[in-house]
């Protein structure tokens, strides 16, 4: 059984992230059993367009069943067919792990994520 991601959430964007929908087609076809279920779905609808280039930033979604098998052997493949650069924080199964995927340009970074604690609000 493999460890998979439970959420996925924007956390920075300093440019969209993009695909062609030649890229989009491509995954929608024969590669589309090597997406975890999440992304299949918004992949399948994405293709249905007629656009030449789409955005994927708020789409993107890698999680649930097969996630955790497709983020070790697919991801990086799959995005290299982005262009644009967003952050993404990722949950993993149970909470218990977070990572942060940097996308730049069709490459794909894996960080360790940090937390802080941040201004005081107030007194409970």
């Amino acid at each position: 059984m493999s460890y998979n991601i439970d959420t996925v959430k924007l956390i920075d964007c300093p440019s969209r992230l993009t695909m062609t929908n030649a890229a989009i087609h491509k995954w929608s076809g024969d590669d589309l059993d090597l997406l975890p279920e999440t992304a299949s779905d918004w992949i399948e609808d994405l293709a249905r367009g007629d656009q030449q280039r789409v955005d994927i930033t708020d789409q993107f979604t890698w999680c649930g069943l097969g996630s955790g098998r497709a983020y070790s052997e697919t991801l990086a493949d799959f995005l290299r067919w982005t262009c644009g650069h967003a952050s993404y924080l990722l949950t993993w199964e149970g909470g218990d792990a977070h990572t942060v995927l940097r996308v730049c340009d069709g490459i794909a970074f894996e960080h360790e994520a940090a937390f802080a604690v941040g201004d005081l609000k107030g007194k409970l």
